[in-house]
């Protein structure tokens, strides 16, 4: 394992902290430093199961030290927990928006993609039944981040998607943790259901709606089509581009119709391809530009196989 932060804002980088278990190395440039620093990068130099960035953090937080020493740390540790968004399918993941208090937005964005949801309501519920659906350490850590969020951060409230419920948690004055689930109404029904009732689509939909919420922000989508119509993704990927919200989508995805120069350039598209090994390697399609030419059909050149990155079907094999 190997971890790194360098600081290339001046003329000549400087290395704040550095650990490299395989060469035994634990190191900063920094001559002079804080003595929680110094002692949590000596005390760490052979831990295999923690980050140091996120160990010099909880004590950081612990011991409420504002030297400004940690400002870099904290920035990028900030950054990585709450500005650097990873969605994956069917995942939990803590967000600093309150989906309740943003709702009136979120039912236009719902309405613009053709979704029949007509308002959303706040139902009370307990942390125990978020506890329930997470491992002990996982908990833990998901206590410790809202901490983070309520205190140093000051954020008032957060949301939390765990699989197909979605929660809007509140951390009180006297420690205690106000928790809401989300409901949803939808046309021509007085009844009220719960995020694990909706769709797939719609599930889904709700899981990346932050990337029209948000501000200079950057999310890491992982297959962006999960349980997604094309329309839809073409839709969302289109409201997104003209929304200018100063936020950086990073995606993967297998749907086709993202291969489109209305919709992103040509140095935007990437390819990842296995080797006979097994290893994976990705390139640009900037690397073709002879063949991908802006009036051509991108996604039909990619299934006759001129860019690679695609797979070698044997459609003669007989069971």
């Amino acid at each position: 394992m190997s971890e790194w932060l360098i600081d290339m804002t001046k003329k000549t980088e400087k290395v704040i902290f550095e650990r490299d278990l395989k060469r035994n190395l634990s190191n900063t440039d920094y001559k002079k430093t804080n003595s929680i620093f110094s002692n949590c990068l000596i005390e760490m130099k052979n831990n295999r199961s923690e980050l140091f960035l996120k160990e010099i953090m909880r004590r950081i937080s612990i011991s409420k030290n504002e030297d400004k020493f940690f400002d870099d740390i904290v920035s990028v540790y900030k950054f990585l927990m709450f500005d650097m968004i990873i969605v994956k399918p069917q995942t939990h993941k803590l967000f600093d928006i309150d989906y309740y208090k943003r709702k009136d937005k979120i039912l236009e964005i719902l309405e613009a993609l053709d979704i029949n949801i007509t308002d959303i309501e706040n139902e009370k519920t307990d942390i125990k039944n978020i506890q329930a659906k997470l491992p002990d350490n996982v908990y833990m850590d998901l206590k410790r981040d809202i901490d983070l969020m309520t205190s140093r951060f000051n954020k008032i409230s957060c949301t939390l998607r765990i699989e197909n419920d979605i929660y809007t948690i509140k951390k009180r004055p006297d420690g205690e943790y106000d928790v809401n689930t989300l409901k949803f109404k939808h046309k021509n029904s007085a009844s009220s259901f719960g995020t694990f009732e909706e769709s797939d689509g719609t599930i889904r939909i709700l899981e990346l709606i932050d990337i029209l919420l948000s501000k200079n922000k950057l999310f890491l989508i992982d297959e962006l089509d999960s349980s997604l119509h094309p329309i839809l993704v073409d839709g969302l990927l289109k409201i997104f581009l003209k929304a200018n919200t100063s936020n950086q989508l990073i995606i993967t995805t297998h749907e086709l119709k993202t291969l489109d120069f209305d919709l992103v350039r040509r140095d935007e598209i990437w390819f990842a391809e296995k080797s006979q090994n097994g290893d994976s390697k990705i390139y640009s399609l900037e690397e073709f530009k002879d063949v991908a030419r802006f009036d051509r059909k991108i996604d039909k050149a990619y299934m006759e196989g001129r860019f690679g990155a695609i797979a070698s079907i044997n459609t003669n094999y007989e069971n």
